[in-house]
């Protein structure tokens, strides 16, 4: 069954879909949006719902998710029914791979002075670039001529370009 073809009256669970299916049933959602078969806001609120229980289950990280030790607890036993199956294995249409991920180093007890070097650097020159992005946002369109000290050379700046996407901003209550 590669494509998903539902009539109204047929039921199924989204937990037993292939790739192509839950891509399929997403068209299918938009077409019945834009027929007038499904409310769009109400969707999109489903879809704030999923993402909020998502991020509750898998976040373990505090700053994001005050629910931390939910996502700790279903990791644990996540990891714990996987250790039965072994390091890869496939189940429930999906396949599973015990791997080590998210490392992180800890550099700060190395005693390395070339790297502290570097860091510091790095801060002063990520200090820099934010005051010179924040300067750069000023300049009126129109430009405006400065001097390169660098160089000595008079140049025309202008403002960075700007962009974005007008979006609906959806808090769940």
């Amino acid at each position: 069954m590669d494509n998903l073809q539902l009539t109204p009256a047929q039921t199924f669970s989204l937990f037993d879909t292939n790739k192509p299916q839950r891509v399929n049933l997403c068209a299918m959602l938009v077409a019945d949006i834009e027929d007038g078969l499904a409310d769009p806001l109400k969707v999109q609120t489903h879809i704030k719902m999923l993402e909020d229980i998502i991020n509750t289950l898998t976040n373990t990280d505090v700053s994001k998710n005050k629910n931390a030790d939910i996502a700790k607890r279903y990791r644990s036993l996540v990891m714990d029914a996987a250790a039965k199956y072994g390091a890869k294995f496939e189940l429930h249409n999906a396949a599973f791979s015990v791997s080590e991920v998210g490392v992180r180093y800890d550099f700060s007890m190395c005693g390395d002075p070339y790297l502290e070097r570097i860091e510091k650097d790095k801060v002063r020159a990520d200090a820099e670039l934010k005051t010179r992005q924040e300067l750069l946002k000023t300049v009126p369109v129109t430009g405006m001529e400065i001097i390169d000290t660098e160089t000595g050379e008079a140049v025309t700046i202008y403002p960075p370009s700007k962009s974005g996407t007008t979006a609906l901003k959806t808090t769940l209550k």
